[in-house]
């Protein structure tokens, strides 16, 4: 038997550039078959009638069908599709896009594959969807419902226990250089063995400064996680995370002072608003931290949340 489940965000697309959520698109595979459906919100009471539904895959693109729309919203569903050949010969394990054209060359649009390439750290760009495994679903519903948004998801449904892993880091192979902005050469490993966890860490990763203070601060990948202590091992599967990775690919890591004793920061990057800050509390987060305090609506900084080494 086979099964895969996706759920993601639908984007309002205006000359050419992301402006709001407007819905989800939910797939799911089962042997064989395909289970489609779309559901549109929040979009202007104009937008009514049929909007045609666009499938694209690598460069080719082929009609689906049609979303009805009443008052800008629209609420249909597709089954029994082969999974094969949706429409037009495109596959389900081809489908890179679904695209939804409005009025006046506008059109939703949501991306359900997506290069993961490396990029510099671009605090202009749109909020992009979460992603997180099939396990985490009830978490996010039940933050949804809370705060009264609805998340975009990806939901990968291979689910991995985490690797047991020694508490002391030990390196592997050289990291591949990436560029920052602000982060400063990495120590190599053939320095002399460090007397802390921290050292270890601090000779091994990229340094980067986010902000003017005297922290210490280093650059992780959701990978990296594993030099946390076992008690940390859930952050992998965090979802609010991995949207904060996913959209900047990067995370940090920093410690602190707190009541006399070290405290260990994990940092999400995102833009704050405070419908966001409410469901990164949900997910653990603590804090916001950006260049300017207090941080106002579209500030680039660091959702925070505490862990151990």
């Amino acid at each position: 038997m086979s099964y895969d489940r996706k759920i993601k965000y639908l984007e309002l697309i205006e000359e050419e550039v992301a402006v709001q959520n407007a819905g989800f698109v939910k797939l799911e595979a089962r042997d064989g078959e395909v289970t489609l459906r779309i559901k549109a919100e929040k979009l202007k009471h104009s937008d009514d009638g049929a909007a045609q539904i666009f499938l694209v895959s690598d460069g080719r693109e082929a009609v689906l069908g049609e979303l009805h729309l009443e008052q800008g919203q629209g609420n249909m569903v597709w089954e029994g599709m082969r999974e094969k050949e949706l429409a037009g010969r495109i596959a389900y394990e081809d489908l890179r896009e679904i695209r939804i054209r409005l009025q006046s060359d506008r059109m939703l649009r949501c991306i359900i594959k997506e290069a993961r390439e490396e990029i510099a750290v671009r605090p202009s760009e749109p909020i992009k969807p979460y992603a997180v495994e099939a396990a985490q679903q009830e978490e996010i519903d039940d933050a949804e419902e809370k705060v009264g948004l609805r998340s975009g998801i990806i939901l990968d449904t291979v689910e991995e226990e985490p690797v047991e892993q020694e508490e002391i880091f030990e390196y592997e192979e050289p990291r591949e250089e990436r560029k920052m902005v602000n982060e400063e050469p990495v120590h190599t490993p053939t320095q002399a063995l460090a007397t802390t966890k921290w050292q270890q860490l601090w000779d091994n990763y990229p340094h980067v400064i986010p902000f003017d203070d005297h922290r210490e601060y280093l650059k992780l990948k959701p990978e990296d996680l594993v030099v946390l202590t076992r008690e940390c091992y859930p952050l992998v599967n965090n979802s609010f995370l991995l949207h904060g990775y996913y959209n900047y690919k990067h995370l940090i890591l920093t410690k602190e002072m707190v009541r006399g004793q070290e405290q260990y920061y994990i940092g999400a990057p995102g833009n704050f608003y405070t419908k966001e800050k409410q469901v990164a509390i949900l997910f653990g987060f603590e804090s916001f931290e950006g260049k300017v305090e207090p941080a106002q609506n579209g500030d680039f900084g660091y959702y925070m949340i505490p862990v151990e080494i």
